[in-house]
């Protein structure tokens, strides 16, 4: 749905997917029953007519058969037993239950889309946007079908069937019943269309608020370094207000509605009234029709009132669900993946090799150019070079998480794209400079890891990866690590990473300036860690710290997108060239 989509579609879209969510049989059998139930709650109002005739009659000619006053009294309890029976089923088993199955349906559909988002599409959104996006989408489809099923089938066909059943009774008292209709009609439609785009623009500005208030709590800690409560505030104030001066003039458009829906409704009884005591003292309408048809001027009118007042609340839920199946319908999917399969390791070896590989995220930029590199299985390489010079872009390429432009990446002589990527990924584990970690227990944390793992195994991980400290937490591994783990300090969220990677036990190990945020101290006690988690491990180390690259197998030193120098430490350093330059042994870093 890239193009522009009117209601029609959307509406077309939203039936077709709840179609899809409970089956084609019960998807008819939901509309067989709304039209049953609508017909039958048209016929006791002819009932109840009947009963009035007969006290009409009585009143006439003073006779007065009570037999038969009781059998349609009888008969009119039973009728009321009945649709009360057939309202209730229609309601829980066809309604309610059909579209609790909905829910569950589109929200498994689309949170599964979202976790599979592409890392290039991923980048390109804002997380809060996504997220209220796909909880309005969700629940205002959801409360959609609901009114659609409980009012618009049940009401409108309803009115179709009174104006048809009372037409064939009498045409004159039916035209001056329904006589304010198309003027209503016009109205709503009127009001309608002159509040499409003014809904479209409030529902941008609640998306755009969500998504300024997602980022701001998620960098929470960048918010208050850098003291942006009262900008990131006085932004969401000002989308607020225009948000909040749009909705006023949309209420005030439909407030107006409620006015002339009650003045036709009133002129519609006048009319009624009129019509039916002229045709009465001309001896062609009884009182008990008259009463019929003023009756049912509550049933075509009063249903009718309430679906434009309604329109205004539906129109938002159309614009919400139309902006979700546009988002989430054309979301770009990870390929290569195969989220039903059961995860397993790839049984690598860890050879790694990089032939003739170009990437770029348009081809006429490229971040990468002809790189060409080998990695041996139980290998330590690193990469070091300035920032944004492609050492990053490297690891993404090996986890698959952008797809080459040209070359290959080879694993154990195996082109990658050939391998699923859950299964390359779980034999690839990484460290990085901010470890995030989430808001769960330290231990719920560990098991995403190795799932089974025993508490033995957990304890032995901890361990060994210098993570001792979790048990002298109040609640010990069971204690609670907040967002992205910041009741953490970052020395303790790299060693639970690590403890982490203990569990997982990878083949490859990626590390990426894990220890550059951390002070001398807990680098020492982290780097000890470190050693046992890479031993008889392919390990790729980007670093700028000399005590954690020096004693590596090979050095690539990266530049714009190319490898322009590799070799061991000393070999680069008697070579003079750029890597060379960069060294500073008196600071122990790499400039």
């Amino acid at each position: 749905m890239n193009k522009k989509v009117g209601d029609k579609e959307i509406i077309l879209k939203l039936l077709s997917t709840f179609k899809d969510s409970i089956g084609t049989k019960k998807y008819y059998l939901v509309f067989i029953f709304g039209f049953l139930t609508s017909i039958v709650s048209i016929l006791e109002p002819f009932l109840f007519i009947k009963i009035i005739h007969y006290i009409e009659e009585f009143y006439k000619t003073g006779a007065f058969d009570i037999k038969k006053l009781g059998f349609y009294m009888i008969y009119w309890g039973v009728f009321i037993a009945f649709y009360l029976l057939l309202t209730y089923i229609n309601r829980y088993y066809f309604i309610d239950k059909s579209n609790l199955k909905y829910y569950v349906y589109v929200f498994k559909k689309y949170s599964k889309k979202i976790l599979s988002i592409s890392y290039g599409d991923f980048l390109g959104k804002k997380a809060g946007e996504l997220y209220s996006r796909l909880n309005k989408g969700i629940k205002d489809s959801f409360g959609l079908l609901f009114f659609f099923f409980m009012e618009i089938i049940r009401s409108m066909s309803g009115i179709i069937l009174v104006i048809i059943v009372l037409f064939i009774v009498n045409p004159i008292m039916t035209i001056a019943s329904i006589s304010m209709l198309p003027v209503m009609i016009f109205m709503g439609m009127f009001y309608n269309k002159r509040t499409v785009e003014l809904q479209k623009e409030i529902n941008d500005f609640d998306d755009k608020n969500y998504g300024i208030l997602a980022d701001s709590i998620t960098n929470t800690y960048l918010v208050k370094n850098l003291i942006l409560e009262k900008k990131f505030f006085s932004l969401l104030s000002k989308n607020i207000r225009l948000s909040y001066d749009k909705q006023l003039t949309v209420s005030k458009r439909w407030s107006f509605l409620d006015i002339y829906t009650g003045v036709l409704v009133m002129i519609s009884r006048v009319i009624v009234i009129l019509t039916g005591s002229y045709l009465i003292s001309i001896g062609k309408l009884s009182l008990s029709m008259l009463f019929l048809y003023f009756s049912f001027i509550g049933w075509i009118y009063f249903p009718l009132s309430f679906v434009f007042t309604k329109l205004r609340h539906i129109k938002e839920q159309l614009t919400t669900v139309g902006k979700f199946f546009e988002e989430f319908d054309n979301l770009e999917l990870e390929k290569g993946i195969n989220y039903d399969e059961n995860i397993k390791k790839y049984n690598t070896k860890g050879d790694i090799e990089f032939k003739n590989v170009e990437f770029g995220y348009s081809k006429d930029k490229l971040i990468l150019k002809n790189i060409n590199f080998k990695i041996n299985a139980g290998e330590k390489i690193a990469f070091v070079g300035n920032t944004g010079s492609g050492k990053s872009t490297i690891i993404n390429l090996i986890f698959r998480l952008w797809e080459i432009n040209k070359g290959e990446i080879l694993l154990d002589g195996n082109n990658i794209k050939n391998i699923n990527k859950s299964h390359l990924r779980n034999s690839i584990g990484l460290v990085a400079q901010d470890n995030s970690l989430f808001n769960l227990s330290i231990k719920e944390n560990l098991l995403f890891a190795k799932e089974e793992a025993s508490d033995e195994e957990i304890k032995n991980a901890l361990t060994l990866a210098n993570a001792d400290f979790v048990y002298d937490l109040k609640d010990g591994i069971d204690t609670v690590i907040g967002e992205r783990g910041l009741k953490l300090s970052g020395g303790e969220k790299q060693r639970l990473s690590i403890a982490r990677l203990f569990l997982k036990n990878p083949e490859i190990i990626i590390l990426d300036e894990a220890t550059s945020a951390l002070d001398n101290k807990t680098e020492k006690l982290i780097q000890k860690s470190i050693d046992k988690l890479l031993k008889g491990k392919t390990s790729i180390i980007i670093a700028h710290r000399l005590s954690t690259i020096k004693n590596v197998d090979k050095i690539f030193m990266v530049e714009d997108g190319k490898i322009i120098e590799s070799g061991k430490y000393d070999e680069l350093i008697k070579k003079g060239g750029k890597f060379n330059e960069l060294v500073n042994p008196e600071h122990l870093i790499l400039n």
